[in-house]
C-alpha cells in the first residue's frame, strides 16, 4: 500500500479519522484508540479528537495484543463507567454510528 494502512484516506478523511469520527457519533462515552509503528502518525491525524490514544508495545505479534491493551486502557481510565467496550477496526468505512448502537 505504501503506507500504513490506518491513515489511508477515503472520502477526503483518512480510516483511523473516520473511524473515530463514527464513534463519536454514536452512544460510545469515550474513545480509546490503540497504535502500534505509527503511533506519532495517528496521534498527530487525531489531534483535534478527543481520544485516548495508548501505545501498544506489542503490535508487532497480532492484533490480540492491540485488543489487550485497549481493554487495560479502559480498564485503567479515570472515569471507569463504562458498561461495555466496543471494538471497533479502522479498515471498515461503511460503518455508520447506527451500526454501532441505535440512539
Amino acid at each position: 500500500m505504501g503506507e500504513p494502512k490506518q491513515l489511508i484516506a477515503l472520502r477526503g478523511r483518512s480510516l483511523v479519522k473516520h473511524a473515530s469520527e463514527i464513534a463519536l457519533q454514536s452512544r460510545c462515552s469515550a474513545l480509546f484508540v490503540i497504535a502500534g509503528q505509527h503511533l506519532d502518525a495517528i496521534r498527530s491525524e487525531l489531534a483535534e479528537l478527543p481520544a485516548t490514544i495508548r501505545f501498544a508495545a506489542d503490535w508487532h505479534a497480532g492484533m490480540s495484543h492491540s485488543i489487550r491493551c485497549g481493554v487495560d486502557a479502559v480498564s485503567r481510565a479515570t472515569d471507569p463507567t463504562f458498561d461495555a467496550v466496543l471494538l471497533l477496526l479502522a479498515d471498515q468505512p461503511d460503518i455508520t454510528p447506527d451500526n454501532l448502537c441505535n440512539k
